[in-house]
C-alpha cells in the first residue's frame, strides 16, 4: 500500500496529538471529540490513555 498524507505518520501524530487536547481542554466528552475528528471512539480513549501515562513517566 502506498502511503498518502493521510496515512503518514507525521499526520496521524498531530491526529492525536489533537484528539488528546482536545479532550482535556474543550470539556467535551471523548465520543463528541471522536464524531468531530471523523476517529473511532476506541482509537481517541487509547491516545488519551497512552497520553496519561506518558505525562506520569516523563522524565523532569
Amino acid at each position: 500500500m502506498q502511503q498518502t498524507e493521510a496515512t503518514s505518520p507525521f499526520v496521524l501524530a498531530g491526529v492525536q496529538a489533537e484528539a488528546v487536547e482536545l479532550v482535556r481542554s474543550s470539556g467535551k466528552t471523548v465520543p463528541e471529540i471522536s464524531h468531530d475528528l471523523d476517529l473511532t471512539e476506541t482509537s481517541a480513549r487509547a491516545w488519551v490513555r497512552r497520553g496519561d501515562i506518558d505525562a506520569v513517566t516523563a522524565p523532569g
